[in-house]
């Protein structure tokens, strides 16, 4: 009896860690909401170094924040393109946001395009917003290059401006 006692506590303890990514998002995820960014930060950085996706981007956007974790814009820029590799449409117009504002890098307009169109062409509505803003402050041939290179990216790994 006390051996299968045993037996069901390790099966319980292993069932627990190794829960579906998807159930340790959503635990971290109200971890992070209730406050407990200690336990959200360990559940994600866990998660996006698996390749979860959304973890990747909850994890940029806690460093790109300071939300939890201090301040780190190279940290959160690094997330953001692989969540947006990963094919976040959020993780890419952050990366729009990034080099429009030069948090962290140069302003730089024609790589805040490309990924703002990017983001648009995966249907992201806030996109819009932002290109908006950024087309009067472009040439033509700037715009043309964020085109081309938009044109020219892919999830594969080109992803380094």
């Amino acid at each position: 009896m006390r051996r299968r006692a045993a037996i069901a506590s390790i099966l319980c303890v292993a069932l627990l860690a190794c829960s579906a990514p998807e159930d340790r998002f959503q635990e971290a995820r109200h971890a992070f909401d209730g406050g407990d960014h200690d336990v959200a930060l360990r559940e994600w950085t866990q998660l996006a170094n698996e390749g979860h996706t959304e973890s990747q981007h909850n994890l940029a956007v806690m460093y790109y924040k300071g939300a939890g974790v201090e301040q780190d814009l190279e940290a959160a820029r690094t997330w953001f393109l692989k969540a947006a590799e990963g094919g976040s449409d959020q993780a890419l117009l952050s990366l729009g946001v990034i080099y429009a504002k030069g948090d962290g890098v140069a302003i730089d307009y024609v790589e805040a395009y490309k990924w703002t169109t990017l983001a648009l062409q995966r249907n992201n509505p806030a996109a819009n917003q932002l290109l908006s803003a950024l087309m009067p402050k472009m040439s033509a041939n700037e715009i043309a290059e964020a085109e081309r290179l938009a044109a020219l990216w892919s999830p594969s790994g080109s992803a380094e401006p």
